[in-house]
């Protein structure tokens, strides 16, 4: 979920955590292929734009699609299983 127009601040603690758990602070997202989403209750894209930032610092590989529900805009289902099958594809290269 959005958190005030950025990612909840328990993601962004395990992620500076999960850094900090090896040699190189890159090592647990350096070329890991994200599939970024979110749900608010607002807008979301600044959610969304926060978690890429952080995800392309830690030198993670990260969709150019992304999935943005609101409480007004359900989920695409289609754009759900195009990102996933994209996931998938990715993964096993």
């Amino acid at each position: 979920p959005e958190y005030n127009g950025v990612m909840p601040p328990v993601l962004n603690n395990a992620m500076a955590w999960t850094s900090r758990a090896t040699k190189d602070w890159r090592d647990a997202f350096n070329e890991k292929i994200v599939g970024l989403a979110t749900h608010s209750g607002g807008g979301g894209q600044k959610g969304l734009q926060a978690m890429r930032i952080q995800f392309q610092h830690l030198g993670a590989n990260i969709l150019a699609r992304e999935l943005l529900t609101t409480y007004e805009k359900p989920l695409n289902e289609d754009s759900a299983i195009s990102m996933i099958n994209q996931l998938d594809k990715l993964s096993r290269i």
